[in-house]
């Protein structure tokens, strides 16, 4: 779950307990949990090993809503297919790249960081192809996952390209094509990559999708976003069950709405796994799609211009 507003946002419960409650009631990703909001110019993370749906803590920040009041909000659950069960593990990541803060979250898989197959591990995508790094170029490996999954990885690969091509913060159109460039690299590597995430930094969150589904199952793994205010038309917030081992998911909605979730005045753009409303306002990220989300508006490739003069903050 991403959200992108204009100014500092409230999000009721009616938005965030359903996200919650897939963490291992209505929904198999058990594993821990972990969000990261951005407030004060400064990318605060949150993560716990247990699951949302039984986490005291996850249920204080819900219960609490009016003390989670932030620009950016990344959540994550996770089920674990790489890796154990451990904080090492737990999305969202964070680390800091040219005196920026960078947070990432990542749903699905990449065999190119087969956890039995080491030798990809945190490199820069240009060794990778050439199978080894040249005498004159700039250090690719500053960035080792500290955990085992795929996940971070990934995670290391970007921030190890980012570093390799830039000697300082490059401007978000920079970053979109240098982003866009490796994790297309990266999902072209096997058949089988599965690649959706989400990436923080500053203000802006950059989100990719490689839609696909796991081996041995029928679901559908990839990105979806909309747009909305406090004047769109109500739209009940489903908690569907998305389980791959479930049928039996309820289809009853929230009795609070969608747009009533957001705080009076808010422009806002949210992504999603699945589409947290039964309406038609959500658009389904293409296959290679990279979107970048700022101050509650979505910006592709044809509209970078838009950015022309935008700092980051």
């Amino acid at each position: 779950l991403g959200i992108s507003s204009v100014a500092p946002t409230q999000y009721s419960n009616a938005m965030l307990e359903p996200f919650c409650q897939r963490g291992g009631t209505t929904d198999i990703h058990k594993d821990g949990w972990g969000l990261a909001y951005y407030i004060n110019k400064d990318w605060n993370v949150i993560n716990e090993t247990n699951s949302a749906a039984t986490s005291a803590y996850a249920n204080e920040i819900i219960q609490s809503h009016n003390h989670l009041e932030t620009t950016n909000l990344i959540c994550h659950i996770r089920y674990a297919t790489i890796g154990d069960v451990s904080m090492s593990n737990v999305h969202p990541f964070k680390k800091n790249l040219f005196g920026s803060q960078f947070v990432f979250a990542h749903n699905g898989d990449v065999p190119m960081f087969d956890v039995q197959s080491t030798e990809n591990y945190g490199k820069d995508y240009r060794d990778i192809h050439k199978g080894s790094s040249t005498s004159d170029a700039k250090p690719s490996y500053s960035f080792q996952p500290i955990g085992e999954t795929d996940s971070e990885h990934v995670f290391c690969t970007i921030l190890n390209h980012l570093q390799s091509t830039f000697d300082t913060l490059p401007s978000l159109p920079e970053l979109y094509f240098a982003i866009h460039e490796i994790c297309t690299y990266i999902a072209e590597q096997h058949e089988g990559t599965i690649l959706n995430f989400l990436l923080g930094i500053g203000e802006a969150i950059f989100a990719f999708s490689w839609p696909g589904s796991r081996k041995g199952s029928t679901t559908w793994n990839g990105l979806h976003y909309t747009l909305r205010n406090d004047d769109c038309p109500s739209s009940p917030i489903s908690d569907r069950d998305y389980s791959d081992e479930s049928e039996s998911g309820s289809d009853d909605d929230s009795v609070e709405s969608f747009s009533s979730s957001l705080s009076s005045g808010s422009e806002v753009a949210v992504i999603t796994t699945k589409p947290l409303t039964n309406d038609s306002s959500w658009t389904e990220f293409k296959k290679g799609d990279l979107l970048l989300f700022v101050n509650g508006k979505v910006i592709s490739s044809e509209n970078l211009c838009e950015l022309d003069g935008y700092t980051h903050q």
